[in-house]
């Protein structure tokens, strides 16, 4: 099952029946043990699942040029690959950050239940599009800040 998090904040941002949360809550998943710096998924793998956070912290970052460019941060709750059941492969690492606990759900699963609902279907959507809204503001400040605030971003 996804993180409860995870489930409370599409019932925050969509307001979910309580049939659909149980169905969410539902989905198969398995959970591992990440370690810091293990790569859960690889910048060009293609996924055949979709990650969520459940303890520690997950970050993506790919290799630009010499160095590796740290894209984003993911907290428990966080399903930081749900664009991956739309577009494959990976387009950075998704990385463990310290001790992580993670989980994994199909893809196979999780459109099965988008494919039953519309609303959940929106929901999941609206949680991509506020993921990549984050990501725009992150890079708008990686851009126009001096070293100090960036780090503090």
């Amino acid at each position: 099952m996804p993180h409860p998090k995870f489930i409370v904040r599409l019932q925050t941002i969509e307001g979910l029946s309580e049939d659909e949360r149980r169905q969410i809550a539902g989905l198969p998943s398995t959970l591992r043990q990440v370690a810091d710096g293990e790569i859960v998924l690889r910048q060009g793998e293609a996924a055949s699942r979709c990650v969520f956070v459940v303890s520690g912290f997950l970050y993506q970052s790919r290799i630009v040029g010499d160095r590796s460019q740290t894209l984003a941060f993911h907290v428990p709750g966080d399903m930081p690959c749900l664009h991956t059941l739309l577009v494959s492969p990976m387009d950075a690492d998704l990385v463990g950050l310290g001790p992580t606990i993670v989980g994994t759900v199909a893809h196979s699963q999780l459109r099965q239940l988008l494919d039953s609902s519309i609303h959940l279907t929106r929901a999941f959507w609206r949680e991509t599009l506020i993921d990549a809204a984050i990501s725009r503001q992150w890079i708008a400040r990686l851009g126009a800040q001096a070293a100090l605030p960036k780090v503090a971003h």
